[in-house]
């Protein structure tokens, strides 16, 4: 049964390939170059391929076999965020500029149209599971019609433009990605219940903005107490974090280079297999970062932050742009 099922499953994605305006990015031009592109479907696409699934082509189809099948398809809209820093010195070894919020994404799957992805003037606060707020009470705010799944992240695509400061570590260490010291990691955060006289009353929905999120990754400890509240700030690793670390620049190149990480929901590493985790190195990825966890691990309403880092005296990481897609299943 499970094998006709799938054969079944490629059997309509291929079909469904073979439609214009679903395998191709330009459905009035059908030439190879344009048939080799991806088409990058909105929501109203994905909704009208299930409704010609469910009521059109094959009649009653039945809805998990269709999003089985879209899945299948990769056919997932996207939102994208798209940071410049005009070839910046974003973060600086042995300095206050250590570690750099550089990006934050808007909340997986939601609608939020006075959203800020500034990541300046951040207000941390810790996200304990018992203070935020669960992915049911998000779906008043879903970008799609019908009921979005609780974990509908399928794929995250990081695209950096780097360099680190053009000279410096060992030299057999130049040009290659072994002993760098200038990096990027992926953050989490959550929007978290106010506290109160703060603002709504537990219970009520939640408020999309930045400043009602709570830190999940990094972790953020004490610091001290502002007008009566206790304050809070990240807690940084001195070194990498393979579980979170996205990419990091090659050893003393002056030139900028386009880093492009792709991280998907059906990824796997065995823990056991040494040899695919150095793999991820030498590319210049965290070796813990195959396995689809954090992927597979995202919540409806969940807005992902990218960090900038640089140690030791000497390493400055420099950055032109960065940009992060979040495909999504509805």
């Amino acid at each position: 049964m499970a094998g006709s099922r799938l054969s079944f499953t490629s059997y309509l994605s291929s079909f469904l390939s073979s439609l214009p305006f679903f395998g191709s990015s330009n459905s009035e031009n059908t030439s190879s170059t344009t048939m080799s592109e991806p088409y990058e479907p909105s929501i109203a696409d994905v909704l009208i391929v299930k409704a010609m699934l469910t009521k059109g082509i094959c009649k009653s189809l039945p809805r998990e076999l269709v999003d089985l099948v879209l899945d299948y398809a990769e056919y997932w809209p996207h939102m994208t965020v798209h940071e410049s820093f005009n070839n910046q010195c974003v973060a600086r070894g042995r300095s206050n500029r250590e570690n750099r919020l550089i990006l934050r994404t808007p909340p997986i799957g939601l609608k939020a149209p006075n959203w800020s992805t500034n990541a300046n003037d951040t207000v941390f606060r810790p996200a304990p599971k018992d203070q935020t707020y669960s992915p049911e009470t998000f779906q008043p705010f879903r970008v799609s019609p019908d009921p979005m799944l609780l974990r509908p992240c399928r794929r995250i695509v990081f695209t950096i433009r780097s360099h680190d400061q053009g000279w410096g570590g060992q030299f057999e260490d130049q040009g290659t990605f072994h002993g760098s010291w200038t990096w990027f990691e992926v953050g989490l955060e959550r929007f978290v219940k106010p506290e109160c006289g703060e603002g709504p009353e537990e219970g009520e929905k939640p408020t999309l903005r930045p400043d009602h999120l709570g830190t999940v990754l990094p972790l953020v400890e004490p610091d001290g107490e502002e007008n009566g509240k206790r304050k809070y700030k990240p807690k940084h690793p001195l070194l990498p974090t393979p579980a979170v670390t996205i990419q990091v620049n090659r050893v003393a190149e002056q030139e900028y280079a386009e880093h492009k990480v792709v991280w998907s929901w059906d990824d796997y590493l065995d823990d056991n297999d040494t040899e695919a985790k150095a793999k991820l190195e030498e590319n210049g990825r965290g070796s813990e970062t195959g396995n689809g966890e954090f992927v597979r691990n995202l919540q409806l309403g969940d807005v992902i932050t990218v960090w900038a880092k640089a140690r030791f005296p000497g390493w400055e990481n420099w950055i032109d742009w960065a940009k992060v897609d979040i495909y999504f299943a509805v």
